[in-house]
């Protein structure tokens, strides 16, 4: 991903997270809180871990995110919970333990690359992803309602 797109997708993302902040009325304020602070967890594959040969800690989604949402006054703690090769079955085995227990304000979840990932070892044919789609879609909508 070329640093323009990467730089929109984190503006976009940020200000979806602004906007949910301020809708959902959180802290209970009309702006920010800058006594509370509000964990933010960031939750998926190796797109998530961002850490990487080449790429350092202060260029991952999860600090950029973090530090736009600074940047507007907010006091976030930002925490990263990315493992490198990861599906949603991973995803759903951890997810009490790397996220619920945690006890995030907000989860963002960055799932699917490994999911469609098509693995000739696996899948001699190669034509199927490593997680059937319908599979993929139940085990998303099942992280997002133990989440709620």
């Amino acid at each position: 991903m070329s640093r323009f797109r990467l730089r929109c997708t984190i503006a976009a993302l940020t200000g979806f997270l602004v906007f949910l902040l301020s809708e959902c009325n959180y802290q209970k304020s009309p702006g920010p809180n800058p006594n509370q602070t509000t964990k933010i967890l960031t939750f998926g594959d190796s797109i998530t871990l961002g850490v990487r040969l080449g790429v350092q800690e202060n260029q991952t989604f999860t600090y950029y995110l973090g530090q736009s949402l600074r940047k507007d006054n907010y006091n976030v703690e930002m925490i990263k919970k990315g493992i490198s090769g990861e599906t949603t079955v991973g995803a759903l085995n951890r997810l009490e333990q790397d996220v619920i227990n945690v006890k995030p304000h907000y989860v963002t979840i960055m799932y699917g690359t490994n999911d469609a990932f098509i693995d000739g070892y696996i899948n001699e044919t190669g034509e199927a992803p490593r997680i059937p789609l319908e599979l993929y879609k139940k085990n998303l909508s099942a992280i997002v309602q133990r989440l709620k």
